[in-house]
């Protein structure tokens, strides 16, 4: 449109029928129009592109802070670990390698001494040696954010009766229900409360105490009953025992409610009872068994999931 050839010379404008004279005469006026509406537009985009790479730039650099921001908070979080990971092991794991060593050099150097104490130094150095390797496990877990390290799960709850049956506690174990599959996180939250719990009586009930643990698969969930005897001090003095503020209680309910359920823990008359609930999953709802009802329990069978789900709200009400 803007070369003179086109038209028989006259440009563009001989199509509206001028006279080609005119047309020759003021080519260069429409040649100035077309210039400036093309350099108008090429103004334009430039102005737009310029506009959208500022704001690239500005996505760009919020990116990068927040990145930043980011790592800085994980070199903290990371420096953090490391100090624990390196307490942990100069204060935990030196203490429990000492006394594994002296239990055993005391029991290889008493021979002579009566049976029960003997059993009493090799039960202090088997328990030092587990300690030590959950210590080395949680260091390890500590520096490697917990994602490589073996966490405990329900196959080692049977090992861990066992030892706590050899450290003097009497554990009386029951189940009912069929077991179910829990996700590992939940398995990991039952081995620890249990584990707690069977420490704390052994820790303040002393040696030869009684415990009793139940697992109950039957109901909508696993519901864990824990109770052993309370010292004699504290039930003599009742209300008046001052009661000391620890961690195992709430470090308890905190673990289960971070896997989906509740934890209720107090003294109920001569005995400490600990009641914990943890729901099952999706995946191990759709894997459990269907009893198949039978002559008066086919009648019953609307009101048995409310039973089942009103049970462990019960069980709280009258352990807490």
């Amino acid at each position: 449109m803007l070369s003179r050839s086109y038209g028989m010379g006259g440009v563009w404008m001989w199509v509206f029928g001028m006279p080609q004279e005119t047309m020759i005469n003021y080519w260069w006026q429409c040649f100035a129009v077309l210039l400036l509406i093309a350099a108008g537009c090429a103004a334009v985009g430039i102005a737009l592109r310029l506009y959208q790479e500022r704001g690239t730039l500005f996505l760009a650099r919020n990116e990068a802070q927040a990145s930043l921001k980011e790592a800085e908070i994980e070199l903290v979080i990371e420096q953090e670990r490391t100090r624990i990971a390196r307490d942990l092991h100069d204060v935990l794991a030196h203490s429990l390698a000492v006394i594994a060593a002296q239990a055993d050099g005391t029991r290889y150097l008493s021979k002579d001494q009566p049976k029960p104490v003997l059993d009493a130094l090799e039960n202090i150095a088997v328990s030092a040696r587990h300690a030590l390797v959950d210590a080395q496990r949680v260091i390890e877990g500590v520096r490697d954010d917990g994602m490589v390290t073996p966490q405990p799960r329900l196959s080692d709850l049977a090992p861990l009766v066992e030892r706590m049956r050899q450290g003097s506690l009497r554990v009386q174990q029951s189940e009912t229900g069929h077991p179910l599959e829990l996700g590992a996180g939940q398995q990991l939250a039952v081995f620890r409360i249990v584990q707690e719990c069977l420490t704390n009586a052994l820790k303040h009930g002393g040696r030869g105490t009684a415990a009793r643990l139940h697992l109950d698969w039957s109901g909508p969930g696993l519901t864990i009953h824990a109770a052993s005897n309370l010292p004699s001090s504290a039930v003599n003095g009742g209300a008046d025992t001052p009661a000391r503020a620890g961690r195992g209680i709430p470090g308890m309910r905190e673990r289960a409610h971070l896997a989906g359920g509740w934890l209720t823990a107090g003294p109920d008359g001569e005995q400490f009872r600990v009641t914990v609930f943890i729901p099952y999953g999706p995946r191990a709802l759709a894997a459990a068994p269907t009893p198949e009802p039978s002559g008066a329990d086919a009648g019953a069978d609307n009101g048995a999931p409310r039973a089942l789900a009103a049970a462990p709200e019960k069980e709280s009400a009258v352990h807490g």
